[in-house]
């Protein structure tokens, strides 16, 4: 019996000090795709330093975030194509030194269906008529965030401003 108690200890001592922490390789999860159907929840643009074309030299801000968005972007691969599709609105508000006022613009369209490419943290689309360069901000399984800066008149909104805007577009996977 003791021969055998000291087997059974012997092989105990064996497994516990065979095993440490430097054994453990960790598993590297899959970074998250962008690949899929994602729906857009939120979508916002600022700008300093604008002005009205019809007065260049008084300078403008511009805060503006969007409402009744209802737009779904679809990443697809083999061939890497972009379909956007839906609408939104924006609440506007431009500013001078002495006052501001506000601007809807309701059912803006996204219509596109091109091509993407993602290198790093850089996407490049077809983006409202123009190449873009957006830098994604958050990508996770079910989070996607990507902003660019880009000229006003890309927006295609009907307000005579000039200059550039940081547009920031937030999704939820479908």
């Amino acid at each position: 019996m003791r021969s055998y108690l000291t087997s059974v200890l012997m092989l105990s001592v064996l497994c516990f000090s065979g095993c440490n922490a430097d054994s453990i390789t960790p598993q590297k999860l899959p970074d998250p795709s962008i690949v899929g159907l994602w729906k857009g929840v939120n979508i916002s643009f600022t700008g300093t330093n604008m002005s009205y074309l019809y007065s260049p030299d008084e300078p403008l801000n511009i805060i503006s975030l969007g409402y009744d968005e209802d737009f779904a972007f679809d990443f697809q691969e083999n061939p890497n194509r972009f379909i956007a599709d839906g609408s939104y609105g924006f609440m506007t508000t431009v500013s001078d030194f002495e006052c501001s006022e506000d601007y809807m613009t309701p059912n803006n369209l996204f219509e596109t269906d091109s091509f993407w490419t993602k290198s790093g943290d850089l996407l490049t689309i077809q983006f409202l008529g123009e190449t873009t360069v957006f830098t994604i901000d958050v990508l996770t399984e079910g989070n996607l965030v990507f902003s660019a800066i880009l000229p006003f008149e890309q927006l295609m909104l009907p307000l005579d401003l000039q200059g550039e805007v940081l547009l920031s577009i937030e999704f939820e996977r479908m």
